[in-house]
């Protein structure tokens, strides 16, 4: 036998090991190839100055050695020389220094590493990658490959990372099934399967739901406490992210306030499971469904086919016979079809195409002729007309408003984006859909759309240039040369 190849993973969060262990067994089935994985201690933070306490460590090889494959090796931080080299490390710590919870030693951040890989790998714990600006990732810069599970995930990095994107099937989906199956097995042999009867419901609070909602976001936690405690057949988990108590300092004093007063109220009330672990695997394989507002943890359910529940944080009335609520339409086309009116659309807070048709031209009278526009005759309503659902938009992205404009041309839909981040287009022939990705796009990117031959120009709203789109060839090209001057025209106060 030649020399081996060694690889090595660095455990940042044994509870983490889920989006490492595919990873782990196919390099250990390689029979030219030495798999090490090493544990390596990390530091919580002090929560207002930052800084690393040194003194709370969390360091759990014992917890690690019993989830490895066989022919994994465990090494120890202590004496094992990253210097031997490897031509892969695969890290799953995006954030060096950029975390404010916690942190490891100098040694493991990915500036460090790279000297000793010929391949440094990041694997995100995520279906996808995290949700934050990517100026706080900043292993970023120094690996040599980021691993996302589809084509869309890759979008949410900034477009310097684009070469390093490598589109690789992710292994956390087996593993939470492995996860689910060990947990029922494990009820199975306790006789604690009665318990099933009671839905076990995750509820993930994020900081940016306390940050963005403030007060109203407050109101809602505490809703759904109240309609719990009040229904004996849900077991709520509360499971809010560490990093609003590490960003306490961030939120102002009446929302940081109100927000204890709530834990200690479902905590003395006994509302449900307050769930401080870092173990968000295992609680994934163990809830029955998901209660978030914008949270990446609802991947985890989607691929498990749990149940997922969105929790608008907009604070609405309940709509009445007198006071209804009404849906804005506002990506919508219109063509006059077999003397009707169809119009295609997609509401607001929703990723539904759909369609109704209603008549066309002028109404008739009853003498013949056509009635006259006499508003003294009152408004005239038809009942109806229906809606139907032609199809959903395969959107990863869950915004109040997706897309801004809606085009038809043949028979193709193009959705032009606001809170999406690419053109959506649907053939609604084959109910196909395909999505033309949009380099740097971010919310309200653009404000209407205008068709000229077989090409879609996108007037931006905050978007630096008009996106020129080929219907035919799906290519874009940004039309940007004039943004420059209008900026120097503008006022210094927009």
């Amino acid at each position: 036998m030649g020399e081996q190849r060694r690889v090595l993973f660095i455990v940042y969060k044994t509870e983490w090991w889920g989006c490492f262990d595919a990873y782990c067994r196919q390099e250990c089935a390689r029979e030219d190839t030495l798999c090490y994985v090493m544990p390596v201690p990390r530091y919580e933070r002090e929560e207002i100055t930052l800084k690393a306490n040194f003194e709370k460590v969390h360091f759990e090889p014992e917890k690690l050695a019993a989830l490895l494959p066989d022919r994994a090796h465990m090494a120890d931080h202590q004496d094992f020389p990253l210097e031997q080299g490897f031509e892969r490390i695969y890290i799953h710590n995006p954030y060096e220094n950029g975390s404010p919870m916690d942190t490891v030693d100098l040694k493991y951040y990915a500036c460090q590493l790279k000297p000793y890989a010929e391949k440094l790998i990041y694997v995100p714990h995520l279906l996808g990658l995290p949700y934050a600006d990517n100026a706080k990732f900043k292993a970023y810069d120094y690996v040599d490959a980021i691993y996302v599970p589809n084509e869309d995930a890759k979008y949410a990095l900034n477009t310097k990372y684009d070469r390093k994107a490598e589109i690789v099937p992710s292994g956390i989906p087996a593993y939470l099934d492995r996860l689910g199956e060990k947990m029922r097995m494990l009820e199975a042999a306790q006789g604690t399967a009665a318990s099933a009867s009671k839905m076990k419901l995750l509820y993930c609070v994020s900081y940016d739901d306390i940050s963005v909602g403030t007060e109203k976001q407050l109101a809602k936690m505490r809703d759904v406490f109240e309609y719990v405690r009040k229904n004996p057949n849900i077991l709520l988990i509360f499971r809010p992210d560490e990093d609003i108590r590490a960003r306490r300092m961030e939120l102002s004093p009446s929302v940081w306030e109100g927000y204890c007063r709530l834990l200690t109220y479902f905590c003395d009330n006994r509302i449900g499971i307050y769930d401080q672990t870092p173990d968000l695997y295992e609680v994934a394989a163990m809830a029955d469904g998901i209660l978030y507002s914008v949270h990446p943890m609802v991947g985890f359910f989607s691929v498990q086919g749990k149940h997922v529940l969105y929790v608008d944080r907009v604070q609405r009335p309940v709509p009445t016979k007198e006071d209804r609520c009404i849906p804005v339409l506002w990506a919508l086309t219109a063509e006059e079809k077999d003397g009707q009116i169809e119009v295609l659309f997609v509401p607001e807070k929703t990723k539904l195409i759909c369609r109704m048709a209603f008549p066309g031209g002028e109404v008739p009278n009853q003498n013949g002729g056509h009635r006259s526009n006499d508003r003294k005759k009152g408004k005239c309503h038809l009942s109806g007309p229906k809606v139907e659902i032609l199809a959903e938009v395969p959107d990863v992205i869950i915004g109040g408003l997706n897309y801004i404009n809606m085009t038809k041309a043949g028979n193709c839909l193009y959705l032009s984006p606001f809170a999406t981040d690419g053109i959506w287009k649907c053939d609604l022939e084959t109910g196909s859909f395909h999505k033309q990705y949009l380099p740097g796009a971010e919310a309200s990117s653009m404000s209407m759309t205008f068709v000229y031959g077989r090409f879609l120009y996108m007037v931006p709203r905050l978007y630096p240039g008009i996106v020129k789109y080929d219907t035919e060839t799906e290519e874009i090209t940004v039309l940007d040369g004039w943004v420059d001057a209008l900026e120097a025209w503008a006022s210094q106060e927009c």
